[in-house]
């Protein structure tokens, strides 16, 4: 099934979260809800209002529901074919920035990717940098930028973020000693990708980073909406990538 833009799930939201969501466990494993829901989202393309929401983080704390947001053509065919096959309910997220911003060879065979496992993109011994969907393309732009400053980003794209890959995380950071994690969604209170991987290494689950040391760092959008006149809406855009550090919530953990 499809809901055309994200924006509009809310008036879905109890047939996702409190029905199919559930099957599974309400059913005791009798029954399962083998259901892919594809959506666009993401900002930067000129949408009105409602179309280009980010709101991942919102069923990524949803029990029972899988959330897949692929960063490029090829993964995206394997990912779908996966998630269609999948016993589990899956969310099936693609950033419309995408749609027209490059073009990839794809196998016309029929192949899968594994859910749940993050693909390292690019090696690096310095800095990690975590991230997922159209931001993998900007997180490799911004490592080749800091090759040219000799430092060496590894670049980890999720491919999904529930299931969470916590050992392709965790093995790089501890070999770089550095995290960045970087997405478009919002600043929000609950509900955030950033906040849960931040705590994956400094609250109770730090048993899993050996490192003490690590230095972490998060880069996301400020709790606001995007304004619905594509003119202006771009003029926002522009604004923020000529001014990062006044326009962008940036937080420093140490």
């Amino acid at each position: 099934m499809e809901i055309q833009f994200f924006g509009f799930v809310f008036e879905a939201m109890d047939s996702v979260v409190s029905q199919i969501a559930r099957l599974r466990y309400r059913s005791g494993g009798k029954y399962h809800a083998p259901v892919t829901i594809r959506s666009p989202f993401g900002g930067g393309v000129k949408t009105p209002e409602l179309h280009a929401d980010n709101l991942e983080g919102l069923f990524y704390e949803c029990p029972g529901l899988k959330v897949v947001i692929p960063s490029n053509p090829r993964d995206a065919k394997g990912l779908l074919i996966s998630a269609i096959r999948d016993n589990d309910p899956v969310l099936f997220l693609e950033h419309m920035k995408l749609y027209r911003s490059f073009r990839e060879e794809v196998p016309e065979n029929d192949y899968t990717i594994e859910i749940g496992k993050a693909n390292i993109v690019r090696e690096g011994k310095d800095v990690s940098i975590i991230t997922y969907g159209a931001m993998v393309r900007t997180s490799l732009k911004a490592a080749d930028l800091l090759e040219k400053e000799g430092i060496q980003a590894e670049v980890i794209d999720l491919r999904t973020i529930s299931p969470l890959d916590v050992d392709t995380i965790v093995q790089s950071v501890e070999k770089t000693g550095r995290a960045v994690v970087v997405q478009e969604a919002q600043k929000k209170k609950r509900g955030s990708l950033l906040t849960s991987l931040l705590k994956l290494m400094t609250g109770p689950f730090s048993h899993w980073m050996p490192r003490s040391d690590v230095w972490r760092h998060r880069i996301r959008f400020f709790r606001l909406l995007l304004p619905k006149m594509s003119g202006c809406r771009m003029n926002m855009i522009l604004l923020i990538k000529s001014k990062k550090r006044s326009n962008f919530n940036i937080e420093s953990n140490t």
